[in-house]
């Protein structure tokens, strides 16, 4: 149905999300960490079959970033490198 949805859209992308706080993992989905990450991942390849260009949102993060190239080229890791300074400048 994504990929349907998404035909159109002149910059094609899937928003994926899945809870990730221990409340969510234990009554909510009735997983363990590690299986809740495995799940985060086959969500991403599935939609990266699709697409290129793929957001994985956590739904009880406070802070969500992304970055991604939108015409298709590399950045040379610059968008990388901003991401990593932010993360560490929140303290993750």
């Amino acid at each position: 149905a994504a990929q349907q949805a998404i035909q159109p859209a002149a910059r094609k992308r899937i928003h994926t999300f899945l809870a990730t706080s221990p409340i969510h993992m234990k009554y909510k989905l009735s997983k363990e960490p590690k299986e809740v990450v495995k799940l985060a991942a086959e969500a991403v390849a599935i939609a990266k079959s699709f697409v290129d260009d793929v957001e994985f949102r956590r739904t009880d993060a406070a802070v969500q970033v992304r970055s991604a190239s939108r015409v298709g080229h590399s950045d040379a890791g610059v968008n990388a490198d901003r991401v990593a300074a932010l993360r560490e400048a929140l303290g993750g």
